[in-house]
């Protein structure tokens, strides 16, 4: 993920460790879900703004029985950033990059 590395980071924690949670997956269980810091800050960011993040995970899980919920979900979590990016909705403030001038 390109933004990982581009970033200043929020937390005490480095924004490449890896950080287990639990969540719940697609069959109502709690799961624990291992992604880098900066990738749950990221999916917080948005809850934040109102993203249904509990059903972004459960759909997640769903679409990808065929891989680990932590790998399924932090490429769902790279899928939406660059779709935003894509689609200029707005970013954490923590993630503009710096003017080059």
């Amino acid at each position: 993920m390109s933004f990982i590395r581009q970033v200043p980071h929020l937390s005490e924690t480095s924004p490449d460790e890896f950080i287990g949670r639990y969540v719940t997956n697609a069959l109502g269980a709690q799961e624990i879900v291992v992604m880098k810091q900066i990738q749950w800050d990221y999916l917080d960011w948005l809850k934040s703004r109102g993203a249904q993040v509990e059903e972004f995970i459960i759909a997640c899980d769903k679409r990808n029985p065929h891989m680990s919920l932590s790998l399924a979900l932090e490429h769902a979590v790279y899928q939406a950033y660059q779709e935003r990016e894509a689609e200029g909705y707005p970013r954490p403030a923590w993630l503009e990059t710096p003017n080059k001038d």
